[in-house]
């Protein structure tokens, strides 16, 4: 694809002294550039935009981008002539052998061979509704295009027929130095007798239509000596042209009619006549060529094939191209002199003047290798800044002043006839040339400048933005949108407006009030990286890297000129206006644009599918697909037909889905002419594609594709189907089997549920059997103590509490659990027990939330770790108060938190093993009693004894239940 892009891009111009020296731009195909031949006779365009050609190698149709060849296998030779079309758009040739071809179906099949009757001559032929009308040796043949059915309705003349032509439904010709017709092939009329040149024994005789009339030319192929006769035939007289008087001295190969001109094809290029009253010769183009046709497409492109180089293509007649002015060098700054004549100056110091009409160009001066940059001049001067120096040239006496002024000026703007302002690599300045005096506008590195005479303002385009200064230098930032303006040119046009041309933010224009306004991409521009830009009255033409454009300041309206209109290089270094053209200069040289016949017509041709690839594998393009789940990988391949049809063009698609009908379009890649998309899941698309006209509201009808991908077996509806039911039906065995297993294990957890309360009654019935004895022990031992003592009254009141504390132990003795209240009433009287039994030097507090009363806590769990408190650790106690502290609080357990301020755990149990005493009961039936609920429980039940520095401390987590 990129060898044939640059087919595009392979400009050769030819120049030549005489005629205007200048030629339309025009691009040169060959080999080179993948053109399948060299040498073409024929050209036509089809109804879709195909460019047909003729050669000595065979039939090619050309697409845009690529050259297809059509042969046939029974083709007896391989050049082809005589391309035509039929009312059904189909295209015909013949060949030397007499075979007649057609394209059909993208194929091309062979009609009819008349070998026999053309005897190795090539026929010319005519295609009508009906038949094929064709002109052989033997004479004039008609076949119908159904059956093919054949019969000869002329005979051959006596001198051969040497050329017809068709109009409606009459055929001309040229029988015996006689042009005449016939409408019915049996009554032949005598028209026009030119017997009278017999004598000069002609051996061609050509018949062209022209404005509604005839033009024959006669010219003796054997005897260069003879003179060539145009005849023109108007209302059945014959006027002897002067056609051969005004360039045509070589020979011609073809005479064509287009846009009211008579093109003659030469072997010595074409020659364009106009006729008024005689046929005047206005231009002459590819003087070097041997032309053999040419032909003007749909979008105003002119082809014209040669016998031997290839096929040109002029995209515009208006576009053209002066004479090299310097050899090997680039014209990088013009000034106007006047109506006629241009000031240059090139890339390697070369100065000239160059007269636009005549072509006469004039070198003055070389500065070698200095570069001229920029220019302007006043009344009597030109100033030139150069790389290394700076020139006055005064006009009048032609001749230059080297200063040192503006040296390396990127621009220079005259003011008046006395100052000059300059943008240089480090500042802006004013020079006054009077006094050579320099003055600094301000030290940052600057572009451009221009001077408004109006108001008397100065604009700078520096690198951190656009300043403007009044006429007391007083600098003014100018800032769009509030941010800084990137200047590369500045113009005024007619209007008093203020154009800007920026690096990256297109054309903005100040206006008399200061008002900004801008243009972009978004409005008309084609490019927001602008470049040079000239005021033509209110025009201004502006140019980007992407064309050249003239926006009419007054109605907003833009032109466009791209490499579709013959602008052959973006790359514009300098523009001058003129009443009628535009001169500018280029890195691929110095170009004429016609203002008011350059600007071409273009319509939007639709498009079309070339391919269409799914898994990579090329299908028949259809409107609709149905594809299994494994075939997600579609790609759509599409063209539009045209010599660089696609230069301004951008193609949009999208993927509908029935969820997201409003998808957005999307850009195809200008460089790509093809939309993938991989592993497109089940579903259906509308994939949607159109193309539009850049930077225009007109756009193609979109084209659509229907796309419907299967669900995978596994998702389709008939296995999804036996699928739930299978799985249902298992999982109805499953649950049963399930069910029945559930009932088993419930049955059995129940009885082992029952079995394990029997069992937990039991032996909590038991574990407080055994622990009322216990605590019964640990009371008559202190009445005894009471009693041993002799204090008699306090061991009486002692015995009486110790009775209703038994009294209720045993009432208790009966319930696995009891009311909170009830275990602290139970508690409190056991601990009046104990302070009667140390007297006065014991104490005890009991806190705890009123919320903790409703619950029901296991019996005799707490009162055994109250026991050991006392008398393991308070009756040790020597010196100072015994005191108790119990705190209830409510968690996930009932935690119940003991503290006494005894002697502490080590202490006692170094005394327990003195005493070489046991484990205490109470304690080892509390922690079995524990354990137990525990695991019964399943919760953080039990007791520690968290380390203090004083006494001892005693965390227990008991199990509780809600009351009711």
């Amino acid at each position: 694809m990129k060898q044939l892009f640059s087919i595009f891009f392979c400009l050769i111009i030819f120049y030549s002294l005489d005629l205007k020296s200048q030629e339309p731009v025009h691009y040169h195909l060959t080999e080179k550039d993948n053109l399948p031949d060299i040498e073409f006779y024929q050209m036509i365009e089809d109804k879709q935009g195909f460019i047909w050609l003729a050669a000595n190698k065979g039939l090619f149709r050309y697409d845009g981008e690529k050259f297809l060849n059509f042969n046939h296998p029974k083709k007896r030779a391989l050049s082809v002539f005589n391309l035509q079309l039929d009312n059904d758009g189909n295209i015909w040739c013949n060949n030397i052998s007499g075979q007649f071809f057609f394209v059909k179906n993208q194929k091309l099949n062979l009609f009819i061979d008349l070998e026999t009757e053309t005897n190795g001559q090539l026929s010319d032929f005519i295609i009508d509704k009906k038949n094929i009308i064709a002109n052989t040796n033997k004479g004039i043949y008609s076949i119908n295009l159904i059956n093919k059915e054949k019969k000869r309705v002329l005979k051959k003349f006596k001198n051969g027929l040497r050329s017809f032509y068709k109009k409606k439904d009459t055929l001309f010709f040229i029988k015996d130095y006689k042009l005449g017709y016939t409408t019915d092939y049996k009554n032949t009329f005598i028209k026009v007798d030119i017997s009278k040149y017999k004598h000069l024994n002609f051996t061609h005789f050509n018949i062209f239509p022209y404005k509604e009339n005839l033009l024959i030319l006669l010219k003796n192929t054997e005897d260069k000596n003879i003179k060539k006769k145009g005849l023109f035939i108007k209302n059945k007289k014959i006027i002897e042209t002067d056609f051969f008087k005004h360039g045509l001295q070589t020979d011609f190969i073809n005479v064509k009619e287009i846009d009211n001109k008579l093109w003659a094809l030469t072997n010595s290029g074409i020659k364009i006549y106009n006729r008024k009253e005689k046929f005047i010769l206005e231009n002459s183009y590819l003087k070097k060529n041997t032309i053999s046709d040419v032909l003007k497409d749909s979008n105003n492109n002119f082809w014209v094939s040669t016998l031997e180089n290839g096929i040109f293509i002029i995209p515009n007649l208006h576009v053209t191209k002066y004479k090299e002015l310097v050899h090997n060098e680039t014209i990088n700054a013009l000034e106007k002199i006047d109506s006629k004549n241009i000031l240059y100056g090139s890339n390697k110091g070369k100065i000239g003047v160059f007269n636009l009409k005549n072509q006469n160009n004039k070198l003055l001066k070389t500065y070698k290798n200095k570069k001229i940059i920029s220019t302007s001049q006043n009344k009597k001067d030109i100033f030139l800044a150069l790389k290394e120096i700076s020139l006055i040239y005064n006009k009048e006496k032609n001749s230059f002043n080297e200063v040192n002024y503006f040296k390396h000026a990127k621009d220079i703007f005259t003011i008046g006839e006395d100052k000059i302002v300059s943008s240089l690599s480090a500042s802006a300045r004013i020079l006054d040339l009077k006094n050579n005096q320099h003055k600094a506008l301000r030290f940052k590195r600057a572009y451009t400048n221009y001077y408004n005479k109006e108001k008397k303002e100065i604009y700078v385009g520096y690198i951190d933005g656009l300043k403007k200064y009044d006429d007391n230098l007083k600098e003014t930032d100018i800032f769009f949108n509030k941010k800084p303006i990137f200047a590369i040119d500045i113009e005024e046009t007619e209007n008093g407006i203020i154009w800007v041309s920026t690096f990256k933010d297109g054309i903005i224009g100040i206006k008399k009030n200061n008002q900004l306004i801008s243009f972009t991409t978004k409005n008309g521009l084609i490019s927001n990286q602008t470049n040079k830009i000239k005021a033509d009255k209110n025009l201004l033409w502006i140019s980007s890297d992407k064309g050249l454009q003239v926006l009419n300041t007054i109605n907003n309206n833009f032109k466009t000129l791209t490499n579709k209109d013959g602008i052959t290089s973006f790359i514009i270094f300098d523009i001058l206006a003129f009443e009628n053209e535009i001169i500018l200069s280029s890195n691929d040289g110095l170009f004429k644009i016609d203002k008011k016949k350059a600007f071409k017509k273009h319509f939007i041709r639709d498009f079309y599918f070339t391919k269409i690839l799914i898994n990579d594998k090329k299908a028949e393009i259809k409107e609709e697909y149905n594809l299994s789940y494994n075939y997600n990988k579609l790609q759509f391949n599409f063209n539009t037909n045209g010599f660089l049809s696609e230069e301004n063009l951008t193609y949009l698609y999208k993927l509908e889905t029935e969820s997201n009908s409003k998808q957005k379009w999307s850009l195809v890649n200008k460089k790509s002419k093809e939309v993938t998309f991989n592993n497109l899941a089940p579903g259906n698309y509308i994939f949607k594609i159109k193309s539009r006209i850049f930077n225009d509201k007109v756009e193609t009808t979109e084209k659509e594709i229907k796309i419907f991908i299967q669900n995978p077996f596994y998702k389709k509806v008939w296995f999804l189907t036996i699928i739930t039911l299978l799985i249902l039906s298992l999982l109805l065995i499953f649950f049963y089997y399930k069910i029945n297993q559930f009932r088993k294990k419930q049955k059995a957890a129940l009885e082992k549920e029952k079995i394990l309360r029997q069992l937990a009654t039991t032996k909590l019935e038991s574990l407080q059997s055994q622990m009322n004895p216990h605590f019964t022990f640990n009371a008559l031992n202190s009445i005894q103590n009471l009693i041993l003592k002799g204090n008699k009254e306090k061991a009486y009141n002692y015995l009486t509490k110790f009775s209703n504390l038994i009294r209720e132990n045993l009432q208790l003795s009966q319930q696995n659990f009891i009311h909170f209240h009830k275990e602290i009433e139970v508690t409190t009287k056991y601990l009046e027990l104990e302070k009667l039994r140390f007297r006065d030097n014991f104490s005890f507090t009991i806190s705890y939330d009123k919320s903790i009363e409703s619950i029901e806590i296991p019996t005799m769990i707490i009162q055994p770790f109250i026991e050991n408190a006392i008398n393991h650790g308070l009756l040790h106690k020597i010196d100072g108060k015994r005191k108790l502290e119990l705190i209830f609080t409510k968690k996930d357990t009932l935690e119940c938190i003991i503290i006494d301020n005894g002697i502490g755990i080590i202490a006692s149990k170094k005394i327990n093993q003195q005493n070489s005493r046991k484990q205490s009961f109470s304690t080892k039936s509390i922690e079995e009693k524990l354990n137990f609920l525990k695991e019964y429980y399943k919760m953080d039940i039990g007791f520690y004894y968290p380390k203090v520095k004083k006494g001892t401390k005693l965390i227990l987590n008991i199990p509780y239940r809600e009351n009711g």
